[in-house]
């Protein structure tokens, strides 16, 4: 049964291909990709629309990607990691404890970007670093590199400095063990050094 929610992403991308068509017949323009709130961000749908790359912003990004850590396992070198991670981390270091409050971890609210932040920030990865547990470090690496992510698409930062970082983050992603890459991160630095070149 077709609902509402199906008819409105019907409605967005074919309006995103008339805009498309209409920019490269008028105006000789050729659009390769574009952004929106995460709420538009129709992963699958978007792969309709031919050599188009469509990607949430990178608030959205970010929440996202933590939100990977919520809802299943991720596979990095020494195994397995989650949130459970940090649920046992927590118990075991009281400085990660004094960092980091209980929401940040068991996240009542996805869409509060500073509990994203507040996950991603230097101590509480430093912490995680220090870990016995190396599924744990694990985990710091990969929160590492998407806060660097996050960071590098913010305005104050030079570009140079923006690309440095970027291709460090997508260098990580490459690397994954078995290929078990966020594939939506992979498109939107993709999408960023081809729009750099």
């Amino acid at each position: 049964m077709k609902s509402e929610n199906d008819d409105k992403k019907v409605f967005i991308i074919e309006n995103i291909k008339k805009i498309i068509n209409e920019l490269k017949n008028e105006k000789k323009i050729h659009i390769i990709g574009g952004s929106s709130d995460g709420e538009f961000c129709f992963w699958e749908e978007y792969k309709l629309i031919n050599n188009y790359y469509h990607v949430c912003d990178p608030s959205h990004m970010l929440k996202c990607l933590r939100n990977q850590l919520m809802n299943k396992d991720l596979i990095l070198n020494n195994g397995k990691f989650s949130m459970e991670n940090f649920l046992f981390e927590m118990k075991e270091n009281q400085n990660l404890n004094n960092i980091l409050s209980d929401d940040c971890v068991l996240v009542n609210d996805i869409m509060n970007e500073q509990l994203c932040l507040d996950l991603t920030d230097k101590e509480v990865i430093n912490e995680l670093k220090k870990s016995n547990n190396l599924t744990s470090r694990d985990l710091a690496e990969y929160l590492e590199n998407i806060r660097l992510f996050f960071d590098s698409c913010r305005n104050d930062m030079e570009i140079n400095k923006v690309v440095e970082n970027l291709l460090k983050v997508r260098k990580f992603f490459l690397n994954w063990k078995k290929k078990k890459i966020p594939k939506i991160l992979l498109i939107f630095i993709n999408l960023i050094f081809y729009l750099n070149h």
